[in-house]
């Protein structure tokens, strides 16, 4: 190490006092050599001063790359962002990857700046990476949570830098349904020397609503149903069976993880009377059970409504409307219409037509109806 006194501008003052060492010479360092620093006195009490550094990169006070006059390039054919169906699902993780080329190395760019709504939308999708810590800051009003910076090499000149991140369910419900645009700043010794705006292959959309997706009804009341995704034949006070998922509305992807507190909210309503289910949810796959009060009529189409509750921040449920009951106590009526088997050929014995009229109001299943006969002489 080489040293540099300069002296205190305002000794025996006791405040804050600014010491300026100029002219140090770095002429021999090679291109993106290290410069290491460190301080070193004492105050009239022969105090130490604090944080001052030690020798060794890894304990001095500054370290410093002395680097070329070289341009910084953001590299837009390595540009990614790990979108679901153009969404980002906010609560769960995305990364994006950045690719940067800089003869000096990524290692002496200032700050990287991302606006993953666009710049007008900063601070809400605003990101700060430091590559020469490996870290990232967010501003307040941001709503994004970073929890991983990795760095690559492309060549001896560019790197890539990805960013894993999530939306926090606070992000402003203003920017639901509108294609966003990200935007990528550099800055270096304070100036910005490379932007890229309105990145249309990194455009998406945030999806911060739930709703369920019914993967199958069970009957589980004799005589049983056959199962069915949409509809069910049920009698009065039967009880069946709803089984799926909760996804995500925009994009149809299912929750990797359930926020906490999210509970199902299943019903149907008929003659002013109510039958309902809530489940709180622990995973993203449901099964409940409901009944079909007694005192419901006879219907071709009773609605059971699926909601969601506790989605949080400004997320809210997509209600489900596609469950279906066909609700049938009146037994079918099989009756022989006028004419039938009134008179019989003698010489059409073995091929007799016999047609039955059957009246039924909840429908007919896809089992066969069966006819007995017998000859009697």
């Amino acid at each position: 190490y080489q040293t540099m006194a300069r002296s205190v501008s305002m000794p025996g003052l006791s405040t804050e006092q600014q010491i300026t060492f100029s002219g140090i010479d770095v002429s021999s360092v090679p291109d993106n050599g290290v410069m290491s620093l460190f301080l070193s006195g004492t105050d009239w009490a022969g105090h130490t001063y604090d944080a001052s550094g030690a020798p060794g990169t890894d304990s001095d006070k500054a370290t410093m790359v002395i680097g070329s006059a070289a341009p910084t390039t953001l590299l837009e054919n390595v540009l990614d962002l790990d979108t679901v169906n153009d969404h980002l699902l906010v609560g769960q993780t995305h990364t994006l990857t950045i690719g940067i080329e800089d003869a000096n190395g990524v290692h002496t760019i200032d700050d990287i700046i991302i606006y993953l709504a666009g710049l007008p939308s900063a601070p809400a999708g605003e990101i700060h990476i430091d590559p020469r810590e490996g870290t990232a800051t967010t501003p307040l009003g941001s709503f994004v949570n970073v929890s991983d910076i990795s760095m690559g090499v492309l060549s001896e000149t560019s790197n890539t830098i990805e960013v894993t991140f999530h939306l926090e369910w606070g992000f402003p419900e203003a920017f639901s349904g509108n294609w966003l645009m990200p935007a990528i700043h550099i800055v270096d010794d304070l100036q910005t020397v490379a932007t890229v705006n309105n990145i249309g292959a990194l455009r998406w959309k945030m999806d911060n609503d739930l709703t369920t997706v019914v993967s199958m009804l069970h009957d589980l009341s004799e005589p049983l149903c056959e199962s069915n995704s949409t509809v069910l034949h049920l009698g009065k006070g039967d009880i069946f069976a709803l089984t799926g998922e909760v996804v995500y509305a925009g994009s149809g992807a299912p929750l990797p993880s359930i926020p906490e507190g999210l509970q199902l909210y299943a019903a149907m309503s008929a003659n002013g009377i109510t039958s309902d289910a809530t489940v709180t949810l622990s995973e993203a796959f449901f099964n409940t059970t409901m009944t079909v009060p007694v005192g419901y009529p006879s219907t071709n189409s009773l609605p059971v409504t699926i909601d969601l509750l506790g989605v949080p921040g400004h997320g809210s449920s997509v209600t489900n409307m596609e469950v279906r009951l066909a609700i049938d106590s009146t037994p079918p009526v099989a009756e022989f219409p006028a004419g039938v088997l009134t008179t019989i050929e003698t010489d059409r014995l073995t091929e007799i037509d016999v047609r039955i009229n059957v009246l039924e109001s909840g429908g007919m299943p896809e089992t066969p109806l069966i006819i007995n006969w017998v000859y009697k002489r």
